[in-house]
């Protein structure tokens, strides 16, 4: 199946630094623009015939822009939404180093302060990655977030707003070793 992975635009919290985790905080202006243009970007090189996505505003925003250029309605999944950050969310990271002693909160595995364990929100992607599989003859794009996409891609850094990823097969199968290891 061809799946590209999009963060959703820039919201005010992104551009001032603080963690949104699961608050469901809209688009600002500039995040408007990125996804017009990442829309713009996608019409051009394909037809995208399935968008899905996390159901917090800025993604579902974001969603709605690029199913509009592609004739398309958004299918939101629960699954796909952000990892819930607990006590961390609306803070710097300035602040979570200094309140908490927290480096990064990308790397927490455990659940403290509220913060979602990593096992937890594997499984929940997994799962719904596994469940795009009748789609597997469309080009299918997932709108989500940050965390989503450092966890599927293994990348060490949180993409950019408006940035669209091709879950290549060296990915996918990372994603089905990594399902199998979580099933054992």
């Amino acid at each position: 199946m061809p799946l590209y992975l999009m963060r959703h635009g820039e919201t005010d919290w992104n551009n001032k630094g603080r963690i949104q985790g699961i608050q469901d905080i809209g688009l600002n202006e500039r995040g408007i623009g990125q996804i017009q243009e990442a829309s713009r970007r996608l019409r051009e090189r394909m037809n995208v015939h399935a968008v899905i996505s996390s159901p917090l505003r800025r993604a579902f925003e974001s969603a709605k822009i690029i199913a509009s250029v592609h004739g398309l309605s958004v299918k939101v999944d629960s699954r796909f939404a952000e990892r819930c950050f607990g006590e961390l969310e609306g803070k710097t990271l300035g602040e979570i180093r200094s309140v908490f002693q927290i480096e990064n909160p990308e790397l927490i595995r455990f659940p403290v302060y509220g913060v979602e364990s990593m096992e937890l929100m594997q499984v929940r992607v997994c799962d719904g990655i596994s469940s795009l599989e009748p789609l597997a003859d469309r080009n299918v794009l997932l709108v989500t977030h940050g965390s989503i996409i450092q966890m599927i891609t293994g990348q060490a850094e949180i993409v950019e707003n408006g940035t669209v990823i091709e879950l290549t097969d060296k990915l996918k199968n990372r994603l089905i070793d990594f399902s199998l290891n979580l099933k054992l």
